[in-house]
């Protein structure tokens, strides 16, 4: 259906179409959106619609209204969605500071989707285990801006066990996955699991990184092999997804929650990954990894023992 002014939204809604269908509809009205000036959640906004505590309500990005969109149209729409999930649950901005005993830590809320995990295979550098598949991140949650640093890690452990210390603003490393559990008991936080850290690290897009498949771009968003001087760096110097998370590429690989296994299952919604594996799940690259291991859809994983100065670890908590 095409609508062509805000009544027909306010119509549709009525008659109880899924807020989804609503958004991609809206996606496929380049009238309506011109009179807005393309702005998708002014035109919500003005039809009345609001968050419904019985509905899941959920933008759909595996549509082909999404897919076809510009990647700035992506990440802009993906942005505004943030903001306008955050308003709706009463929050002023989707960004709240969390108290760590003597330090803070700064999340961002991240909003429910449907979005296809994996790599296409024409992308340049997939591996077999990229296969693309629909994926349903059905709750919103609270996810870290950076990877925990230094001194968020010293603030609860009391010890610093990074290769290269310092600098409290580094991300930590030298954790491995059994070493974050502890931190996340102590702390209240969680990892994320594979599903919810390609999402966010999408954060919209669905090309090779999260700001397009230009590899000239990478140096502005990721420490890397080629511009990491053989080291961490302090995060957040890089720029941010739509989102507002740094350094989803580079700089230090991300334990993730899950066991690793080679090729995961279709469709899925909130997955946690197999009960039990030899490795637990790493993504995002690191400082020491060429251009294409920063890839969004890229997978690897390390035994949960292993304590290495390229690996830390991002965390996540439920919305309160």
């Amino acid at each position: 259906m095409v609508y062509r002014s805000i009544e027909d939204v306010k119509k549709a809604r009525r008659k109880g179409i899924s807020f989804e269908r609503m958004v991609d509809e809206v996606l496929k009205s380049p009238g309506l959106l011109n009179q807005y000036e393309g702005h998708l959640f002014e035109i919500l906004n003005t039809a009345g619609m609001q968050l419904n505590p019985k509905e899941s309500i959920w933008i759909d990005m595996t549509s082909e209204s999404w897919r076809k969109l510009p990647l700035e149209k992506q990440q802009s729409y993906t942005s505004d969605y943030q903001s306008w999930y955050a308003q709706q649950m009463g929050f002023s901005e989707p960004k709240q500071i969390k108290s760590l005993l003597t330090s803070d830590l700064e999340m961002r809320l991240i909003p429910p989707a449907l979005y296809l995990q994996g790599s296409p295979e024409d992308e340049k550098g997939r591996d077999e285990n990229e296969q693309q598949r629909r994926v349903l991140i059905s709750r919103p949650f609270w996810c870290g801006t950076y990877a925990v640093t230094g001194a968020q890690w010293n603030a609860v452990m009391q010890y610093d066990p990074s290769y290269f210390p310092g600098i409290e603003q580094r991300p930590v490393e030298k954790v491995h996955w059994l070493d974050t559990q502890l931190f996340c008991n102590r702390s209240g936080f969680r990892l994320l699991t594979e599903g919810e850290w390609e999402y966010t690290c999408r954060s919209g897009t669905t090309t090779a990184y999260s700001f397009g498949n230009e590899l000239s771009e990478l140096p502005d968003y990721a420490w890397f092999s080629k511009n990491a001087n053989n080291q961490t760096h302090l995060v957040g110097q890089k720029k941010a997804n739509a989102f507002g998370l740094y350094d989803m590429h580079g700089n230090v690989w991300e334990w993730c929650s899950d066991c690793y296994q080679e090729f995961y299952e279709a469709e899925e919604t909130d997955p946690q990954g197999p009960k039990s594996g030899a490795g637990r799940v790493i993504r995002g690259g690191s400082w020491s990894n060429p251009a294409g291991r920063c890839r969004s859809a890229y997978r690897f994983w390390s035994e949960p023992n292993r304590r290495t100065s390229y690996v830390g670890f991002r965390v996540a908590c439920a919305i309160d």
